[in-house]
């Protein structure tokens, strides 16, 4: 019996994607740590900077269908293009040392980030092989992920070198990252992903997009799993640093090397293993190692179990979240792949706005303890979502579909 060869992954249309995402995110998380510093230094307070993120992310959020829509009506790539064009003029908009600039730069740029993000991750749905998506999501996601371990201290470092120019070196470096993301997408991946439209109707939308609405349901699912592992991220990655000093312990920095570490390698394996399994068979075991890992600091407070937390959860997370955009892919249908991964990428942006805030108010309310149990219950409700939907997520994409 002849095995038909399994289509490749790594093509230059990819890798081209890939590139540009990265560069993307390289900005994103430059200004992520130097905004509150920015805005301190202009005089403000912390509340102030609190406002001016929420001011990125409420765009963000809020006009991400209507970008999805833009994706399925026009082109995807041009999407993550113009995205990329937006947040490059925004991030030198920072630069006017006024407050009105910095709230309308912040405002420019999350529209931006809804069009890099959407674009990205549509392209990828029509890249990806049908029987390889997990793994292809799994490395796209390692890939571009990478960028937030490393590019913090890139901006950190920018800001305190001497003879740079402060702020304003790293507001042109990050500029000219989004202006090197929109490049790479006009120049390499253009011509290779915009694909011949199906059926459409008058408006020159798919005759079933039209109809549907801009929230694709058929990807909800995938969404509220993906929005339960993100909702539980930030009691890691926001307050653990303040959970720790009240253990007494001097640095958990090693923490987040550690999972960034895991992260990375565990995404492209167990995404292959979902292609060959099905979806739930690493959605399951990702949402279990998270729950183990923050039980571990709940039961056994200290470094040793920070760390083994760090290994736990970020293979959970990489594993689950990987598994489930390739399962947002295997639901999307294939005429409104905008929209489906439009509504699919709001699970990240809930998960950063809502989860923090919800940390947040907990902790305060019951202590940081108790912040992780809830954690724990929240991932237990993604566990329960996957198990009642086993017969979709144990299913294998047959090839041929």
């Amino acid at each position: 019996m002849v095995t038909a060869a399994r289509p490749p992954i790594w093509t230059r249309a990819y890798v081209l994607l890939c590139s540009s995402v990265f560069l993307g995110i390289a900005q994103y998380s430059m200004l992520l740590v130097i905004i509150p510093l920015y805005v301190v230094y202009l005089g403000g307070s912390a509340f102030i900077a609190g406002v001016v993120l929420l001011t990125f992310s409420l765009p963000s959020f809020s006009l991400r269908p209507f970008v999805g829509l833009w994706a399925d009506r026009w082109s995807a790539i041009g999407v993550l293009v113009a995205g990329g064009l937006l947040i490059a003029a925004s991030n030198l908009l920072y630069a006017v040392p006024a407050f009105w600039a910095v709230f309308a730069a912040s405002a420019a740029r999350g529209l931006g980030w809804a069009g890099l993000m959407t674009g990205g991750y549509t392209v990828l749905a029509h890249l990806a092989p049908v029987q390889r998506r997990g793994e292809a999501a799994g490395y796209y996601s390692s890939i571009t992920g990478a960028a937030s371990i490393a590019f913090p201290a890139v901006a950190l470092w920018l800001l305190a070198a001497p003879h740079l120019g402060g702020y304003n070196s790293v507001f042109v470096a990050a500029a000219l990252f989004a202006l090197f993301s929109a490049t790479i997408g006009v120049i390499g991946v253009r011509p290779r992903v915009d694909l011949p439209r199906t059926e459409s109707s008058s408006s020159g939308l798919p005759a079933t997009a039209a109809a549907a609405g801009l929230i694709d349901r058929g990807v909800l699912m995938a969404t509220l799993i993906n929005a339960t592992v993100m909702l539980a991220q930030p009691a890691l990655t926001a307050f653990l640093p303040l959970y720790a000093r009240q253990l007494g312990i001097g640095s958990v920095g090693a923490f987040y090397v550690v999972a960034g570490v895991s992260d990375l390698l565990s995404r492209p394996l167990f995404g292959a293993a979902s292609d060959r399994a099905g979806r739930g068979y690493s959605i399951v075991p990702g949402i279990l190692a998270q729950m183990l890992g923050i039980g571990l600091i709940v039961l056994h407070p200290g470094l040793p179990a920070i760390l083994a937390c760090g290994v736990l959860t970020g293979a959970g997370s990489a594993v689950s979240s990987a598994s489930a955009m390739a399962l947002g892919m295997d639901l999307a249908d294939p005429n409104r792949r905008g929209s489906a991964m439009a509504t699919f990428s709001l699970s990240y942006q809930v998960g950063a706005g809502v989860g923090a805030v919800l940390a947040g108010g907990i902790a305060t309310l019951i202590g940081y303890p108790g912040m992780y149990v809830a954690s724990i219950v929240i991932l237990a409700c993604g566990l329960v979502v996957t198990l009642a939907n086993w017969p979709k997520l144990a299913r294998v994409i047959p090839i041929a579909s």
